[in-house]
């Protein structure tokens, strides 16, 4: 979240100096999370690995990823 607002910042009319991304630092204060899914029904479970893998067979899931500035 944090690399999508650097990013608009960078690209406003004063931004591109002061928030280019090479003179930004990134400092990990908390330890990597990993987020996870639970479903009470099998069925939606099998229905959300579906699409999930459609969305990375197309390219869907590295867009959302890259316009995030995120880590899969």
């Amino acid at each position: 979240m944090f690399y999508h607002y650097l990013v608009q910042l960078a690209d406003s009319k004063y931004g591109a100096d002061i928030y280019a991304p090479d003179r930004v630092r990134q400092y990990d204060r908390f330890a990597p999370t990993q987020y996870h899914f639970t479903f009470r029904l099998a069925v939606h479970q099998r229905w959300f690995d579906r699409q999930l893998n459609a969305m990375r067979a197309d390219g869907r899931y590295q867009k959302i990823v890259d316009t995030y500035g995120a880590t899969p």
